[in-house]
């Protein structure tokens, strides 16, 4: 009730405020002591944040860049709304929603805490591989996977800025170019942060001087899709020491949401597969809804849906899909 609530204040609050979701490929019980010490130093320096006693790392940069942005707010809004460890997948995420220079800063610190905190468990020995039991992980392209960061407003309006120069690489994206938006603008931000820590961040979004998205950044430019679960050739569990030092950033025109199918034991791969054309808008489904079936445990399957537009395709259509599929 507590999460619901905070949600709620927040939205009905002015377009700089955003929605932050920082994904990390690890999840299973021999994280649980870094994840919990990074969620519980994420909780303190959003209380630190929200009474003033600490100013936001990343104010000079809001300050500096924000040229073209709205007004960002003086209230000191930030909270953490959810954090959550999916074990099978070795996946953890946390959800932030706040001002956006505040996003940025609390988003940053867990991206880099969790960095510092998994390679230490892994080079001192106790990333322990055989806590899994048919299980499969969920696909990555780096330790810190992906750090998506919406706008809360419910009417945003998308601004799509001038670019001299059409040709910028990705690598070079926040170097060269300043967002049009505040979201835009944490996703950078962030990137940066995971930049001076040796990470090789790949922009989408309003993130991307071409607006790029997510799917198209994963397809083109790293191995997401033939990675964890997804990998032929591997048996689907994540190993520490392995994982790439890439991580996707960047901002989405609007809130997206989350929505996932979990397959009893007896539906197939096939079947599975053929429940996700149903549903995804590229094949024919429904508008503004991304869908990708993965192997989950215990030779399960999991359909997992990004709805875009959820004001277009909504989990209301998706339900209406399974009632005829089934």
């Amino acid at each position: 009730i507590y999460h619901l609530f905070v949600t709620i204040m927040l939205l009905r609050s002015p377009s700089s405020l955003v929605a932050c979701n920082v994904y990390i490929s690890a999840g299973r019980s021999h994280h649980k002591e870094v994840l919990l010490s990074v969620l519980k130093q994420c909780q303190e320096r959003c209380r630190q944040l929200r009474i003033g006693q600490i100013t936001p790392s990343s104010a000079k940069y809001f300050l500096e860049h924000n040229h073209n942005h709205q007004s960002i707010e003086k209230s000191n809004k930030i909270a953490v709304v959810h954090a959550y460890a999916d074990g099978p997948y070795d996946r953890s995420s946390f959800h932030l929603a706040g001002n956006a220079d505040l996003v940025a800063d609390v988003a940053s610190c867990v991206a880099i805490d969790a960095i510092d905190g998994l390679d230490y468990l892994s080079k001192h020995g106790h990333d322990d591989h055989n806590d899994t039991t048919e299980s499969s992980a969920h696909p990555y392209v780096g330790l810190v996977d992906h750090v998506s960061v919406m706008p809360l407003s419910i009417e945003n309006e998308i601004l799509v800025a001038e670019q001299e120069d059409p040709e910028t690489s990705i690598s070079q994206d926040g170097a060269s170019f300043v967002p049009p938006d505040s979201h835009g603008l944490c996703s950078t931000y962030i990137g940066e942060k995971l930049s001076e820590k040796g990470i090789n961040v790949f922009y989408y979004g309003s993130a991307h001087p071409k607006q790029t998205p997510l799917a198209t950044i994963r397809r083109e430019r790293t191995h997401f899709f033939r990675s964890g679960g997804l990998d032929v050739n591997s048996d689907g569990n994540n190993n520490i020491n392995d994982i790439g030092d890439i991580c996707t950033v960047g901002s989405p025109p609007s809130f997206v949401e989350n929505y996932n199918i979990l397959m009893s034991s007896n539906v197939s791969k096939k079947k599975a597969i053929g429940l996700a054309k149903k549903i995804r808008e590229r094949d024919g489904g429904i508008l503004g809804v991304e869908a990708l079936t993965l192997p989950y445990s215990q030779g399960r399957y999991e359909v997992a849906c990004n709805l875009l537009r959820p004001s277009e395709g909504s989990v209301n259509d998706i339900l209406h899909v399974l009632d005829q599929w089934v």
